[in-house]
C-alpha cells in the first residue's frame, strides 16, 4: 500500500514540474543589445512566475559575436525554418523587409490581443503587418541611421548641422577649405558607407527616400526622376568632398572617426547621445524630408505550434511591447521604440533623442519586391548597379534601366516602347490580314472565278479561312502572359491548322487511285463536313486534357539583361498530351505526303498535286525547326517572341498562298483554247503505265514529241529509253506486295475501280 502512494506522489510531481510551458524565440541582434534582452527576458520570467502564467521563456539571440549571420542571411535561416514547418522557435524577431516572405507562416494576433493593445502603435507599422487581413506581427522595436555633425567644427564656423544634401556640400566645402588652412588634410567631409554590403544596400535606399516629393510621399519607383535625381546626388557628394575610398569604406571607418573625432559628418545607426556630435535625421532633397527610414523590427508567432504555446506566446508579446517594458529596458539603452507615445515623454527624452524619430516620421516602406529573386540577391544586384553608376561612370539611364529589368517583364506591344518589334510585326499581320481577306472577299463575291476543278468551292473557302486563322495567334503572343492566352495560343493555332489542311485531305482520299469504301465515304460533302468536326474535336479534346494540369507562367529570369515570360507544362501528365497534339499534325503531314506520292500521276489533278506538295512540305518543315528551336535556351524575348511569329506566319501565309495558287491556276489555264484535261493529255502521251501491257508496247528507241499548243509554236521530247529502263525494273516487283501496289499507284494516271 505504501508503494502505492509512493507512486502516486511521484506521479503528481511530474504532472507539477511538466505544467511548466517553455516557449523558444529567435532574434539577431547587434552585440551591443544581447545584455539588456537578456535582462528583458529574466524580467519576463519573474513576471510569468508572479503572476502564475507557467511560461518560461528561452531566447536564441545571433549575434556578431556568435555566428557569422547578417541580417540577410538571418531571414533565410528564419525561412528555412518556416519553411519545413519547423516547431523549433515559436517566436521570431525580425526586420519589416521579411514582412511579405514569412506572413504566410505567422498565426493572426487579432485573435488573441485586443484592438486597445494594438492601437498604441504607430498606424503605419501596424498597417505594414497586416497581410491578407491577418495581422502577423507587433512592431517591438525602431532602427534607423542618423547624421552625427561634428559639434566642435560647426561651432567653429558658426553652421547648423544641414537639412539638404545640398547644404552638407556647402557646409563641408567650405570647412574642409578652411582646416586646410590649418593643415588639417586628414579631416572627412562625409562618410557614405557605400560598402558591398547590407549597408551599403541601405545607403542607397536612403538617398532616393530623402528625394521623395513631399514628407508623406510614397517611396518612389526605380523609373521615377527622383530616383534617377537621388543616384545623381550620391556621386556628386562623392566627387565635390569625399573620394572611391572613403565612400565605399564599411562601418567600421565609422566607429573609428565617431572615437577620434576625425569627420565632419558621419552617418551611422544611432548609438545614443554622443557629447562630441549633434544629431539628427540624415538630410533630404529638401527640407522637411530625411533620408533616414524607420525600419520597425517585428515579432511574430509561428502558425506551426500547438494552441498552448501560441497563447503563450502573445503574453511575452504583451509584456514585451508594452510602454513600461519600452521605456525601462530600451529607450535607456539607446534602442528606439516602436511606442510613439514615449517620444512625448520628457523623462525618455533625456535619455534619447526624440527629434531624431520625428524627423525620421511618417514610416515609409521600401516598396521593392525581389519578385522570384531572393532578397539577398535582388538587393546585391541593386546595389551593384548603383555603384557602376557612382563609382565606373557608367550612364544613368544604363543604370536605371538595369535596376528596372531586375523585376521588369519584356513583352511584345502595340506601342513602340521597350522595342519597335513588336509594333513592326504586328504592322505585317495587320497588313497580311487585310490581304488575305480582301483576297478572299473578292473570290466569293465574284463567283465567276470560283471554279475549282481539285477542291469544291465550300471546301476551298473553309481551308483558306483556316489560313487567315492561323495567322491570328500572333496577336497571343502580345501584352503580358497569361494561363488563358497560353490555351488560346495552341487552341487557335491547331484548330485553325486542321480547318486549313483537312479539306486538302478529304479530297487525296476522294482521289485514290482504287475506289475504295473510305473514298466513297469522303465523296458526301455532310461527311467531309463530319470528318474535319471530328478531327477539331480530338484536337480541342486533347487540350482539354492539358487543364488537369494546366499551363503555368515561367518567368525567364536573364541577368544584366531582359526577363520574359513563357507557357510552361511542369507535370508529366501535360508534357505528354502537348506531343501528342503535336505529333498528330506531323502524322497527319506525313499521311498527306504518302497520298500525294500515290496519286502523282493521275491526271485529273496533275498540276493540283504539284501545287500541294511544296505546302505540305513547308508545314513539315517549319513544325520540326520550331520544335527543334523548343529545345534550345533562349536567353532574349524578341527571339523568343520571333521563333514563335516565323511559325505562325509563315504557315499561315504558305499555306494561303498554295492554296490561293489552285485557283489562280484555273483562272489562267481556263483562258486558254486548249482545255486542261487535253494539255495534260499532250504531256503525258505514251507516258509508261505500269502496267505489263503497256510495258509490252514501248520501243527502246522510240521518240515522241509533244505539241503543247495549236500553233505547234513549241515542243519538247521525251526519250522513251527512260521509261523502257523503268519498265524492266517494274518487272521484277511483285505486284501483290505492298511496295509493288505502291508504285503501281503511283503510276496510274486514272482512278480505277
Amino acid at each position: 500500500m505504501n508503494y502505492f502512494y509512493i507512486i502516486i506522489i511521484v506521479l503528481l510531481n511530474i504532472k507539477f514540474l511538466n505544467a511548466t510551458l517553455t516557449l523558444k524565440g529567435m532574434a539577431f541582434i547587434m552585440n551591443a543589445y544581447e545584455k539588456v534582452y537578456r535582462e528583458m527576458i529574466d524580467e519576463f520570467n519573474r513576471y510569468s512566475k508572479d503572476n502564475n502564467l507557467d511560461i518560461f521563456l528561452e531566447f536564441n539571440f545571433l549575434t556578431e559575436n556568435n555566428s557569422t549571420y547578417d541580417v540577410t542571411d538571418y531571414g533565410n535561416v528564419i525561412n528555412s525554418l518556416l519553411t519545413k514547418k519547423s516547431t523549433k522557435y515559436d517566436m521570431y524577431i525580425y526586420f519589416d523587409a521579411f514582412n511579405d516572405l514569412f506572413a504566410p507562416h505567422f498565426i493572426n494576433l487579432k485573435e488573441y490581443l485586443d484592438d486597445d493593445f494594438i492601437n498604441t502603435f504607430p498606424p503605419e507599422f501596424i498597417k505594414r503587418s497586416y497581410i491578407n487581413n491577418s495581422l502577423t506581427g507587433i512592431p517591438c522595436f525602431l532602427c534607423t541611421n542618423v547624421l552625427y555633425s561634428n559639434r566642435e567644427l560647426l561651432t567653429k564656423y558658426g553652421k547648423e548641422p544641414p537639412k539638404t544634401w545640398d547644404e552638407l556640400i556647402e557646409t563641408s566645402k567650405y570647412i574642409l577649405n578652411e582646416e586646410k588652412k590649418q593643415n588639417n588634410t586628414d579631416l572627412i567631409a562625409y562618410n557614405g558607407v557605400f560598402a558591398k554590403d547590407s549597408e551599403g544596400t541601405l545607403s542607397v535606399f536612403e538617398f532616393i527616400h530623402s528625394f521623395r516629393e513631399s514628407k508623406y510621399s510614397p517611396y518612389p519607383s526605380i523609373r521615377d526622376q527622383e530616383t534617377k535625381d537621388s543616384i545623381k546626388m550620391i556621386k556628386k557628394i562623392k566627387d565635390e568632398i569625399s573620394s572611391d575610398k572613403i565612400f565605399s569604406s564599411d562601418i567600421q571607418l565609422t566607429f573609428e572617426k565617431l572615437n577620434t573625432g576625425g569627420a565632419l559628418f558621419l552617418k551611422c545607426y544611432y548609438l545614443g547621445i554622443i557629447p562630441q556630435y549633434i544629431t539628427t535625421a540624415l538630410p533630404g532633397k529638401k527640407e522637411g524630408i530625411s533620408g533616414s527610414i524607420l525600419s520597425p523590427g517585428y515579432i511574430s508567432v509561428s502558425r506551426y505550434v500547438d494552441k498552448d504555446h501560441q497563447k503563450a506566446a502573445t503574453e511575452f508579446i504583451k509584456f514585451y511591447t508594452s510602454r513600461d517594458t519600452q521605456k525601462k529596458y530600451f529607450m535607456k539603452t539607446n534602442i528606439f521604440s516602436s511606442v510613439s507615445s514615449l517620444y512625448d515623454d520628457e523623462e525618455t527624452c533625456q535619455w534619447i533623442d526624440c527629434d531624431v524619430v520625428k524627423q525620421a516620421s511618417p514610416y515609409i516602406f521600401v516598396a521593392y519586391d525581389p519578385g522570384e529573386y531572393t532578397q539577398e540577391y535582388y538587393y546585391a544586384k541593386f546595389r551593384q548597379y548603383a555603384y557602376e553608376y557612382i563609382f565606373e561612370n557608367e550612364s544613368i539611364s544604363k543604370i536605371i534601366k538595369k535596376m528596372d529589368d531586375l523585376k521588369k517583364v519584356y513583352y511584345f506591344t502595340f506601342k513602340n516602347c521597350d522595342s519597335s518589334v513588336g509594333l513592326i510585326l504586328s504592322n505585317v499581320v495587320f497588313i497580311t490580314l487585310l490581304i488575305m481577306c480582301l483576297l478572299l472577299i473578292f473570290f466569293v463575291i465574284n463567283r465567276k472565278y470560283l471554279y475549282n476543278k481539285f477542291l469544291p468551292n465550300e471546301f476551298w473557302i473553309i481551308s483558306m479561312l483556316g489560313s487567315i486563322f492561323i495567322l491570328g495567334t500572333i496577336f497571343t503572343l502580345y501584352e503580358k502572359l497569361s494561363v488563358t492566352k497560353c490555351f488560346l495560343n495552341i487552341t487557335i493555332f491547331t484548330t485553325s491548322f486542321y480547318i486549313n489542311i483537312i479539306p486538302i485531305f478529304n479530297q487525296l482520299i476522294v482521289n485514290f487511285p482504287k475506289t475504295n469504301k473510305i473514298s466513297d465515304w469522303f465523296k458526301k460533302r455532310s461527311n467531309r463536313y463530319l470528318f474535319l468536326l471530328i478531327i477539331i474535336f480530338i484536337n480541342i479534346g486533347l487540350i482539354g486534357l492539358i487543364f488537369i494540369k494546366p499551363y503555368t507562367i515561367k518567368n525567364v529570369l536573364i541577368t544584366d539583361g531582359e526577363n520574359f515570360q513563357i507557357c510552361n507544362l511542369n507535370s508529366t501528365w501535360s508534357q505528354t498530351i502537348s506531343r501528342i497534339i503535336y505529333y498528330l499534325q506531323i502524322f497527319i503531314l506525313l499521311i498527306l505526303l504518302s497520298l500525294i506520292f500515290i496519286e502523282w500521276n493521275l491526271t485529273a489533278i496533275f498540276f493540283d498535286i504539284r501545287i500541294i506538295t511544296p505546302l505540305i512540305f513547308t508545314d513539315l518543315l517549319i513544325l520540326i525547326i520550331y520544335r527543334i528551336f523548343n529545345y534550345i535556351n533562349i536567353k532574349n524575348y524578341i527571339f523568343n517572341g520571333i521563333n514563335v511569329f516565323f511559325v505562325v506566319f509563315f504557315i499561315s501565309l504558305s499555306n494561303y498562298i498554295f492554296t490561293c495558287l489552285l485557283k489562280v491556276y484555273y483562272l489562267i489555264f481556263n483562258s486558254k483554247k486548249n482545255s486542261i484535261e487535253n494539255m495534260i493529255e499532250k504531256l503525258k502521251v505514251n507516258e509508261m503505265q505500269f502496267t505489263p501491257e503497256a510495258s509490252t508496247n514501248i520501243s527502246t528507241n522510240e521518240r515522241i514529241e509533244l505539241n503543247l499548243d495549236n500553233n505547234n509554236s513549241s515542243s519538247c521530247t521525251y526519250n522513251s529509253n527512260r521509261n523502257s529502263h523503268s519498265n524492266i525494273i517494274m518487272k521484277k516487283v511483285n505486284y501483290n506486295s505492298p511496295f509493288g501496289l505502291l508504285m503501281k499507284y503511283h503510276y496510274q494516271n486514272t482512278i480505277s475501280n
